[in-house]
């Protein structure tokens, strides 16, 4: 549970405001394993208990603030790449919806 608390937090400092060394910046997503953080959330998702693990730490919120950002196509792909929507019918509507 720690890792879903950590990657909140760290998506949270994606845009900047609280790191000076985003975690997702362009040039650590493309230099380093930090897409790794995708595909984890990915098997989360593709399990009902790791889909409320993503609930119960709202990253499913970060999800759509990935999902806003004009700017970061590579994000938006990584993200939509990785999940599984089999199960979560409402939010991936939504999310989808969103792109």
């Amino acid at each position: 549970m720690k890792v879903i608390k950590l990657d909140g937090t760290n998506f949270s400092q994606m845009s900047g405001l609280t790191s000076t060394s985003p975690l997702f910046s362009p040039s650590r997503v493309s230099e380093t394993l930090t897409g790794g953080y995708f595909a984890l959330l990915g098997t989360l998702s593709a399990d009902p208990k790791g889909l409320l693990m993503i609930e119960r730490w709202r990253i499913i919120n970060m999800f759509y603030h990935i999902i806003e950002l004009k700017d970061r196509v590579d994000l938006v792909q990584m993200l939509l790449g990785n999940m599984d929507f089999s199960l979560y019918v409402m939010g991936s509507r939504g999310l989808v919806m969103t792109c």
